[in-house]
């Protein structure tokens, strides 16, 4: 079975489907005693990018969204719902309770719905920048150039 994957792999899959960042996963998973988080940052993200890590944590999130019954079509409706309970007028009320005439809404939580579907869309692409040289060191020996 070429798509089996190592205990330690399989642990790093479970790390990042419970919510853990790469680091944390890759740390929960691996012996990293010997490195520094910006090399384990490095690895962990080749790993989680591997075909067999990326099919392996889709196939627990299928697993999940059948169990659960939630679907994207359904997360983006309960958003589009909080989305338009959040763009309902609000009265302003003074400091004894009596509306001023003026309204406001919850744009934050408007903002933020949208935000979150447009995530489920996949339209926004999470980019992450790596300055300086990386160096991996396996005791005092150097591995990489």
């Amino acid at each position: 079975m070429a798509n089996k994957l190592t205990p330690k792999q399989e642990k790093f899959v479970q790390g990042l489907f419970k919510g853990l960042s790469q680091r944390k996963a890759y740390k929960e998973a691996f012996d990293t005693s010997n490195l520094q988080d910006n090399t384990i940052d490095v690895v962990a993200c080749n790993l989680a990018k591997d075909n067999k890590i990326a099919i392996r944590l889709k196939e627990l999130t299928n697993l999940q969204a059948r169990e659960t019954g939630w679907t994207v079509d359904k997360l983006i409706k309960e958003f589009e719902e909080v989305k338009g309970m959040c763009k309902v007028e609000i009265p302003v009320l003074d400091r004894q309770g009596v509306p001023t005439g003026e309204y406001k809404f919850d744009s934050v939580g408007a903002v933020k719905s949208l935000e979150n579907i447009g995530k489920l869309l996949g339209m926004y692409k999470e980019k992450m920048e790596l300055s300086g040289e990386v160096v991996i060191f396996k005791g005092d020996e150097k591995l990489e150039d």
